[in-house]
């Protein structure tokens, strides 16, 4: 159900013709850039998912950041951060792990 949901934001999203550029930010202005302020919609503070992620290591709370909260594809991320692509793979990979064990505690 998460899945339908993301896929169809990215498809609203894409078929408005954003740019690459207009959905992402530098990545010094990333949520997680001062982990002590929200710059996030705060709905989803609510969820307590900042505190989730906050358990994460930088390089995957960025993957994860332009992946779910930026709409941003795998692709999109590589290019973006300019790692290979099977780099961002393995790191979201892992990081989607690393939630699901958190969230299991």
């Amino acid at each position: 159900m998460l899945n339908i949901a993301r896929n169809t934001a990215i498809d609203a999203l894409r078929s408005k013709a954003y740019k690459l550029e207009q959905k992402i930010q530098d990545i010094d202005s990333d949520v997680y850039h001062n982990a002590s302020q929200l710059t996030v919609n705060p709905s989803v503070d609510h969820l307590g998912l900042v505190k989730v992620l906050e358990k994460l290591n930088k390089e995957q709370r960025v993957i994860i950041d332009l992946a779910y909260f930026k709409g941003c594809t795998q692709e999109e991320i590589s290019k973006v951060l300019d790692i290979p692509l099977g780099t961002v793979k393995t790191r979201m990979r892992n990081a989607i792990i690393q939630l699901r064990n958190i969230l299991k505690q």
